[in-house]
């Protein structure tokens, strides 16, 4: 059956919390399934949602955020597990809204975070492991990636267009490390990018950028 695990609305200011869901959905070839699905639209906006110490498996769309308006998600402590997308995200709004993830797992999704546009989308100390691809951004997607690990993906991080920045990460025993393809990486220069089979595709459009 197709729907959603989890509908989020809500009205401006609001804060959810989800701690400690176990949410499996009836597969992730079943089209339209989300684990945690957003329906905020205007004028409602500015809506903070927390998921904490929960694991969503076995859906279209783990996590389904794709909003016109600003709203902020903060996830952390959490597992998105074979999904075909694990975090689906386009979140509008200034740059204090978007998406914050912490201490986080990405296991055996065709896609582990896909970001295609609006606010930036942030990922520390999390993994990314058994993946067809770990991260993705595609469109206008903004993903900074810092002390993270992506190993054993297809793909590690993929820019298929915007932009994914990272910082003191492991990219290592991926098919593909880091492809910027369509995109552009951007790294501070002090990553651990070894033992893939192709270590950088599209190394023309890694860029370095300065700590600062």
């Amino acid at each position: 059956a197709s729907g959603n695990a989890v509908t989020i609305g809500g009205n401006a200011g609001d804060v959810v919390v989800l701690r400690g869901l176990r949410l499996n959905g009836p597969g992730k070839n079943v089209t339209g399934t989300n684990g945690v699905m957003f329906n905020i639209n205007s004028p409602s906006c500015c809506v903070a949602v927390h998921i904490e110490n929960s694991t969503i498996s076995d859906f279209d769309r783990g996590v389904q955020m794709e909003l016109g308006v600003a709203s902020r998600l903060l996830v952390s402590d959490s597992v998105l597990r074979s999904n075909k997308t694990g975090m689906n995200l386009f979140v509008g709004g200034a740059d204090g809204n978007g998406v914050a993830i912490e201490r986080t797992r990405f296991e055996g999704n065709e896609v582990g975070l896909r970001h295609f546009g609006g606010n930036s989308a942030a990922v520390s100390n999390s993994v990314a492991i058994g993946n067809g691809i770990g991260f993705l951004t595609d469109g206008g997607g903004r993903i900074e990636l810092f002390h993270t690990v992506a190993s054993k993906n297809g793909t590690g991080v993929k820019a298929d267009g915007g932009v994914i920045r990272i910082a003191y990460c492991s990219v290592t025993g991926n098919g593909t490390g880091i492809s910027a393809s369509g995109g552009t990486i951007g790294t501070m220069g002090n990553n651990m990018v070894v033992n893939n089979d192709i270590d950088i595709a599209g190394s023309i459009n890694v860029v370095t950028f300065v700590a600062r």
